[in-house]
């Protein structure tokens, strides 16, 4: 009877681990026969999404680069003739209600081609409008930093979807970032190191054709009355500044102001620029001596959560007392790379504002 109660007991378990040990079997006998075939599937998925991205290329390549640390993937499209035909990223942004993933194509000039909204969930009716073509083309030809405007958009803005700016804006900032990854490629940085360190020459020189232009600038012979303290810690011995003004560069017009000490002689300027970063524009100030060696540069606003608290005042001080000419020299920051490069742009542009001011003296 102990026997037979025994086996009667151990039975039940015996066939229990049997049918597991058979089950996982077949089951990693059905993964290995078809997981090759979803590979495949999911690689004419995306070759097929890529393709109705990017019209013109008729094979990719997928690349890689390291922003911050991790691989970022890419595909270079390829014409019928083998020469580059655009670029796509796949990129995300924090919505409304969800994580928002992007896919953009862009030209070899960077514009943007075409995007594809690959991952949503955001409010019915609302912000999953997103998906809509009337949406999706409305970034068809923009690059450099795309805006939101809920109406009367700029050529550089989209219009915001109506009851929907936040999925908007989440959007935008995919492409946006896209866009700064074009930048890192095109700056001809080598997979696997910190593509967005560095900047080559063609984006750092200023524009030699820049037109001169003409300045709403006061004359040096009214006497200042503006005290800003923003202002004056970004040059020393400054007393007073000149009301704003702005200066054309390269199409677009930068807040500037004088400087002048307690005698009112001029001692320097202010001039006020911005960069894309990774999620927004990064706007600082950088003051310049009449000799073209920054003053001092401090932030104005951003929207680029990825660099908050890690670029700060003690990275807007390596540049106090460097040539103008030398602003893109300073060295990121770790984890910081896309908001430091920003920053030494936007730093560059404005001595490229400088030297239209001085030109105008």
């Amino acid at each position: 009877m102990k026997n037979g109660g025994l086996k009667k007991l151990l039975m039940p378990a015996v066939v229990l681990f049997a049918i597991c040990l058979v089950s996982t079997a077949l089951l990693a006998l059905t993964n290995k026969i078809t997981a090759p075939r979803i590979a495949d599937l999911a690689l004419e998925n995306e070759n097929k999404a890529l393709a109705e991205l990017l019209a013109e290329a008729k094979t990719f390549q997928k690349k890689e680069l390291e922003l911050d640390g991790e691989p970022v993937a890419y595909y270079i499209g390829l014409n019928a003739g083998g020469e580059t035909a655009g670029y796509v990223f796949t990129t995300s942004a924090t919505g409304y209600s969800s994580d928002i993933k992007v896919m953009t194509a862009l030209d070899n000039e960077g514009k943007v081609v075409k995007i594809s909204i690959l991952q949503i969930a955001e409010t019915p009716g609302l912000g999953m409008n997103a998906l809509k073509e009337d949406f999706l083309n409305r970034f068809a030809g923009k690059s450099g930093f795309i805006g939101v405007a809920k109406s009367d958009p700029k050529e550089s803005e989209i219009q915001a979807m109506t009851g929907a700016t936040i999925t908007s804006k989440a959007v935008t900032a995919a492409v946006n970032k896209a866009l700064v990854l074009f930048d890192a490629v095109r700056s001809g940085s080598q997979p696997g190191s910190t593509a967005v360190q560095t900047t080559t020459a063609a984006q750092t020189e200023p524009d030699t054709q820049a037109t001169q232009p003409s300045t709403t600038k006061p004359p040096e012979t009214t006497l200042p009355v503006n005290t800003n303290p923003d202002l004056l810690k970004l040059i020393p011995g400054s007393a007073a500044f000149s009301e704003e003004y702005s200066v054309a560069y390269n199409g677009k017009d930068y807040a500037c102001f004088t400087g002048y000490d307690a005698g009112g002689k001029p001692v320097g300027y202010v001039v006020y620029t911005s960069a894309p970063g990774l999620e927004g524009l990064v706007e600082i100030a950088t003051g310049f001596d009449l000799q073209g060696v920054i003053t001092g540069v401090d932030l104005r606003n951003w929207s680029d959560r990825e660099g908050r608290g890690m670029v700060g005042d003690s990275y807007f001080n390596l540049y106090t007392g460097l040539p103008g000419s030398e602003a893109g020299s300073v060295d990121a920051v770790s984890q910081a790379t896309v908001t430091s490069d920003a920053v030494n742009r936007a730093v560059k542009t404005a001595y490229s504002v400088f030297g239209i001011l001085q030109g105008g003296n």
